[in-house]
């Protein structure tokens, strides 16, 4: 059997001609075995590379070993017939498998969801978010998408901005913490920061500036332009610990966010909306759609039905 430090020099490209020359022996004597150490040893070396250079070790590792395990063993079987049989190639094919590799996380309706980016930057994502990040990040920048809301924690890297994509605005930063509202659908868009600086650009109006947040800066999205002003709402964030702040919202608003919140549908058969523009206070969601509903009775004049079955609630 071949030696492992020899299959080891020969993938990271440091092996000598005549180390090269056995390998290529082997492989015409023995393909099979020659596949089965050269898969091993390549993952191995992957992992040490991509994760040594670029990523701490955290959990995210550990749940997306089966997958990383299977794209790194294509990426063995392409590198081994290239290297071994036809010459020359480098790490950077397998890099670029990796970083071109888009994982889509869509958050279920009633559900938040804690994850651990590749770099070590912590996301939480409210229920309907969707996030698409890569399985290794670019070397020169960190760049993921989001349609929804999340609170970003991202690892300082200087070297390696990191930038959320939505519809409305690209979020670039260094290493901060804010909250995203990303929402094509109504037309929402807020960025509010919390440490840190970011750098927003408006991809609605292209000939507006590029915006600088600063701490305890929020910016939103109006008639296509961003407008940035001071945090006033303290619950801003309420949504991470498991809160619906129904102040400041419009009735059919507010059943919208309620849908998301508890996963039901709610259809409105009601001539007028009650007006609800005084009312102020959070509602915790474990508690359910129906106490969320009689605690809003007491403010505004509704009633309403719910069917368990379609988990259908009508408002009329």
């Amino acid at each position: 059997m071949m030696n492992q430090d020899v299959i080891y020099r020969a993938l990271r490209n440091e092996a000598t001609p005549e180390e090269l020359e056995q390998v290529e022996q082997w492989y015409a004597e023995n393909p099979e075995e020659f596949q089965r150490c050269v898969d091993e040893a390549h993952l191995q070396i992957d992992m040490m590379e991509l994760y040594g250079e670029q990523m701490r070790p955290t959990n995210w590792i550990v749940s997306h070993w089966k997958s990383i395990a299977r794209i790194t063993l294509q990426a063995a079987a392409v590198l081994a017939i290239g290297l071994f049989v036809g010459g020359y190639i480098g790490r950077e094919r397998t890099y670029e498998q990796f970083s071109g590799q888009i994982n889509t996380l869509q958050v279920p309706y009633g559900q938040r969801l804690g994850l651990t980016l590749p770099d070590g930057t912590d996301v939480q994502l409210n229920s309907g978010s969707v996030i698409e990040y890569p399985s290794v990040f670019s070397r020169d920048v960190r760049r993921i998408r989001l349609s929804g809301e999340a609170v970003f924690d991202v690892t300082h890297d200087e070297d390696h901005p990191f930038v959320v994509e939505t519809f409305a605005s690209d979020i670039r930063v260094l290493g901060t913490r804010f909250n995203v509202v990303a929402d094509e659908k109504r037309g929402r868009f807020s960025t509010a920061l919390f440490e840190g600086k970011v750098r927003i650009t408006n991809k609605l109006d292209p000939a507006q500036k590029e915006i600088v947040l600063n701490p305890r800066d929020v910016a939103n999205l109006a008639s296509g332009r961003i407008f940035v002003e001071p945090i006033t709402d303290p619950e801003i964030l309420c949504w991470t610990e498991g809160l619906v702040c129904i102040a400041g919202l419009p009735f059919d608003e507010l059943m919208e966010k309620f849908e998301q919140a508890f996963d039901v549908e709610i259809r409105l058969e009601i001539n007028t909306l009650p007006d609800i523009r005084n009312v102020s206070g959070k509602i915790r969601v474990n508690d359910g759609i129906d106490k969320a509903l009689r605690i809003l009775q007491y403010t505004a004049d509704f009633s309403y039905r719910k069917d368990p079955e379609t988990n259908v609630v009508t408002i009329y």
